[in-house]
């Protein structure tokens, strides 16, 4: 089904459409065509591998994320490389994949559309703070100053 347009109750609905468009959906899946994922999703390398947060000896190299936000995240990611050694990444949790593109979960969010992402939980204090600041010169928006249960999330308004 083309086009397909999210329930007019979703919080921050007009402003979702307006940057990421309606998503077209599978009738027998319910979940974003394939056409859909290939027009609006970029395979993208980060500058360093990462390690699944839910299963630790894992390691992902690509992540799929929004085409939009594909160049933000690979700066932030890029900084994160420059700023920290690989042990220190490691320690912090910075190196962990938590969740990017994932359509379904929970309320209808920018992680639906692969436009927003989460940090892991090991990422806290000081190191938090410097990621937020990170993730915000790159254009993300923190989620945890608008709602305390968001802490580890940033979107790409």
């Amino acid at each position: 089904m083309r086009a397909v347009k999210l329930n007019a109750k979703v919080e921050r609905l007009d402003q979702m459409n307006e940057l990421y468009g309606p998503f077209d959906l599978d009738v027998n899946t319910g979940r974003p065509t394939p056409q859909w994922e290939g027009r609006n999703l970029h395979s993208l390398r980060l500058p360093f591998p990462l390690r699944s947060a839910y299963f630790p000896e894992f390691w992902v190299r690509r992540i799929q994320v929004n085409r939009r936000v594909a160049d933000a995240l690979h700066r932030v990611f890029s900084e994160f490389r420059a700023t920290h050694t690989i042990e220190s990444l490691a320690r912090t949790g910075l190196d962990q994949f938590v969740r990017c593109y994932c359509f379904g979960d929970a309320n209808p969010s920018l992680f639906w559309y692969g436009a927003a992402w989460e940090v892991s939980h090991q990422v806290s204090g000081e190191t938090l703070v410097a990621a937020t600041k990170i993730f915000a010169r790159h254009g993300w928006t923190y989620c945890g100053l608008e709602n305390k249960t968001r802490t580890r999330e940033f979107e790409f308004w």
